[in-house]
């Protein structure tokens, strides 16, 4: 890391981190498949901390080093599975499917990546998780409203 990017990284994936783990928490009681996105949530903002803490010892030997890659590939299989699961179950407009085609470059990016064949790691981890996120965002956002606002039937 270096030390232009570090505010912003530690930034980035701290408040993302701690913000997806307020999230599963507050969501309310009468939310549709609750367990499983509080899970959801909760792994991923739990591997986004990992992640970040991992990006400042990753360099001190090999222990650390696997330690920040496998959390890293972990939270890229997360959101895969998640991403795919929220499209299957809640994608009913343009804004959805941009936020998942987003997230499927962001995923090819990161593989190419990682196996060397391009350096871009940073852009593909944005893209990933702002289509992820705004999948994520949307489709809760909708499932919770859709199912909390009473229907108002003329007298």
């Amino acid at each position: 890391m270096h030390a232009r990017t570090v505010i912003p990284y530690t930034l980035a994936f701290g408040l993302c981190g701690v913000l997806t783990l307020l999230a599963a928490k507050a969501l309310p009681h009468e939310t549709p498949n609750r367990r499983a996105l509080q899970w959801i949530l909760s792994l991923a903002g739990s591997l986004y901390i990992l992640v970040l803490i991992s990006t400042y010892t990753y360099q001190v030997n090999n222990v650390f080093d696997t330690i920040h890659v496998y959390a890293g590939i972990g939270l890229f299989l997360l959101e895969a599975v998640a991403a795919i699961w929220l499209a299957r179950s809640s994608i009913r407009d343009a804004l959805q499917v941009v936020s998942l085609a987003v997230q499927i470059v962001g995923c090819i990016l990161s593989v190419l990546t990682y196996f060397g064949y391009l350096h871009v790691l940073f852009i593909a981890e944005m893209l990933t998780n702002i289509g992820f996120g705004a999948l994520l965002v949307h489709a809760i956002g909708r499932t919770v409203t859709s199912e909390m606002v009473p229907s108002v039937e003329p007298s």
